[in-house]
């Protein structure tokens, strides 16, 4: 039987440093100072709320949406909320990760040449040290009965086929000229594969 959660229970600093504990692992020997772990909780995927809203540039987005998929009441809809999100704004402190802290993080990282890695299960952030990194990538990738090299690129095959479909699409009037042209893939660059840890293992391995 599942247990109900009650949404008006009060967070306590103690739950704070279980999550953090558990969102944030070390494998170096270097002890984290306390200021990091609140953004280092929240994950590589985190992003520094601004201070002003790009109102301009949030309408823009949202008109070029709205023209390629709704219609004319949705549309109405969709700005009328826009509007009101935008009217009401953000509580600027309630920003509670600043720039400077982020470059405080960054400095320390570079100082003791460390690197963040996400964790393979769980999202958690992981800390190591670079060359470990490297040398777990290089040992994965050694692998050849995972690995092994192309003999050739097919990013040309693949644009191609890409930009065959949006002209599909754009032939239907699924989608705008101008979000086709946004899109569109002129120098598409090869892919990067992040790496992950997998923590859970013994010894680690990416």
């Amino acid at each position: 039987m599942k247990q109900k959660i009650d949404i008006n229970t009060t967070v306590t600093d103690q739950d704070k440093i279980e999550h953090q504990n558990k969102t944030v692992l070390n494998f170096t020997e270097i002890e984290i100072p306390k200021e990091f772990y609140p953004i280092l909780s929240k994950g590589l995927e985190f992003k520094i709320a601004s201070k002003t809203l790009p109102i301009t540039s949030i309408i823009c987005s949202i008109e070029e949406t709205i023209k390629s998929f709704c219609t004319p009441a949705l549309a109405n809809e969709f700005r009328f909320e826009c509007k009101r999100i935008l009217k009401k704004g953000r509580n600027i402190k309630d920003i509670n990760v600043t720039e400077e802290l982020c470059r405080g993080l960054k400095d320390w990282l570079k100082q003791n040449d460390l690197t963040l890695i996400e964790n393979d299960k769980g999202r958690a952030t992981c800390i190591i040290e670079k060359n470990r990194k490297e040398q777990l990538i290089n040992q994965e990738l050694s692998n050849t009965d995972r690995y092994s090299s192309l003999t050739k690129d097919d990013i040309d095959k693949v644009k191609i086929n890409i930009n065959k479909e949006l002209a599909i699409l754009r032939k239907e009037n699924i989608i705008s000229a101008d979000f086709m042209k946004s899109v569109k893939q002129i120098t598409p660059t090869t892919p990067i594969a992040r790496p992950t840890l997998k923590a859970h293992k013994d010894p680690i391995k990416v």
